[in-house]
């Protein structure tokens, strides 16, 4: 199973981009992405994507889909490729108005980028 928490449910996603995770990952299930302000703190985001990532490892996904605030997707993933779960991110291009999806991307791990 797919694990979206990004801003997009995946019942918005493109058709490219919902068949895709359906043969990869079988299934998609949407998780809410944290609504963030701007006067969070660094220290109170962590907190938060502690929680998140405690939250996911109990759901047990194949990879999880996190896209958003850049502080808090940043220590979400560090956590959970800490615990050995895969994260990707979707690759697009713009298209006039919209974006064409491309491929899910997986995060580089700590030590492994390039």
């Amino acid at each position: 199973m797919l694990l979206n928490c990004s801003k997009i449910p995946a019942s918005k996603w493109t058709r490219a981009q919902l068949d895709m995770a359906q043969t990869m990952y079988s299934q998609v299930q949407d998780m809410a992405f944290p609504s963030i302000d701007p006067l969070t703190t660094s220290t109170q985001i962590a907190e938060l994507a502690q929680a998140y990532a405690q939250q996911i490892a109990l759901q047990k996904p194949q990879a999880v889909h996190v896209m958003g605030d850049p502080i808090f997707v940043y220590v979400l993933v560090r956590l959970l490729q800490g615990q050995g779960i895969t994260c990707i991110a979707s690759a697009t291009r713009p298209n006039g108005r919209s974006y064409d999806f491309i491929q899910f991307r997986p995060y580089p791990t700590i030590g492994h980028v390039g």
